[in-house]
């Protein structure tokens, strides 16, 4: 039976309402895969149309609603290093999450290029973020920076009214397609690394291990075997498929030591499949299945004589 989680059913409406079908692979994992890269391409074509709204009518001027300037800035305004601002606004942060404060408000997550052109992080910091921080300083230091805080955002304001000549709204563009690859960029790599790096998700490690259980089953000569009623035979079997499995696709922790099957990467699934299916019974596991299901075969010959 194929059970439909509510998220589920209402990314598939979303996506019939952009003219997607949606079909059902045979694994949900794949299912819902599928629809988040969907989702992910139909919210990047949301990016783009907002991203430059301009072009929508001729010398219309850009609406930059949210202005701000970098903590980097900040901390040369009030005089203090760069990673002690970044702490404080940390801690302010905690502290605003406690108080169920919304932290965008004052302070926004980012990054900045160094002299080595370098990412390092830093924080967008809204006026009323400025005028957080002023609050937390006294004496000179507090007035100067009041003063320097509010020069700066009139200058931001001012620049937002002059209306933008034809060379710097393309210069603003291509600023904003450079932005915009990066963040793309940021998404497929994230992308990525769910369809690859990450272990398996728990309806396909269900899946390898009802294949190794087949297979195992297999070796053994059937349920009805004398090697599969064996329990010592029955673990020897099942734990030397999976440590084959294991040593195949390097399933190791930093210490060396093996770690659960689970922990695979979905890249190598379709490849465990085929390995387990190309599996053969070491040399002497093979002699010890033989022989449990030979002797039960002798008794049977016995009584019938």
């Amino acid at each position: 039976m194929n059970l439909i989680t509510e998220q589920e059913k209402i990314s598939e409406i979303f996506l019939e309402s952009r003219g997607y079908r949606v079909g059902t692979p045979c694994r949900s994992a794949e299912r819902n895969l599928f629809m988040q890269k969907i989702i992910y391409h139909e919210l990047l074509k949301a990016m783009v149309s907002r991203c430059f709204p301009w072009c929508r009518e001729k010398g219309e001027v850009l609406n930059l609603e949210q202005k701000t300037i970098t903590s980097v800035e900040v901390a040369d305004m009030v005089g203090k290093e760069h990673k002690e601002l970044l702490r404080d606004i940390r801690r302010y942060a905690k502290q605003f999450a406690e108080s169920k404060i919304a932290l965008g408000d004052f302070f926004e997550e980012s990054t900045y290029k160094d002299n080595n052109n370098q990412s390092r992080p830093c924080y967008l910091v809204t006026k009323k973020g400025c005028e957080f921080i002023a609050h937390k300083l006294t004496g000179v230091k507090g007035t100067e920076f009041t003063a320097k805080y509010i020069n700066r955002f009139h200058e931001l304001e001012d620049a937002i009214k002059k209306p933008l000549t034809a060379l710097e709204q393309i210069a603003l563009l291509a600023q904003g397609t450079v932005e915009l690859e990066q963040k793309v960029e940021t998404v497929e790599q994230k992308v990525y690394s769910i369809e690859n790096d990450m272990p398996l998700f728990g309806a396909e490690s269900d899946e390898l291990s009802a294949h190794v259980r087949r297979k195992a089953v297999e070796m053994l000569g059937g349920k009805k075997s004398e090697a599969y009623r064996d329990s010592k035979v029955h673990k020897k079997v099942f734990s030397d498929i999976y440590n084959q499995l294991k040593r195949e696709f390097g399933i190791y922790d930093d210490e060396g030591k093996m770690k659960s099957y689970k922990a695979l990467k979905r890249k190598n699934l379709a490849d465990a499949h085929e390995f387990v299916d190309c599996y053969t019974l070491p040399a002497y596991l093979a002699e010890q299945i033989n022989d449990c299901n030979a002797q039960i075969r002798m008794e049977d010959g016995a009584d019938g004589v």
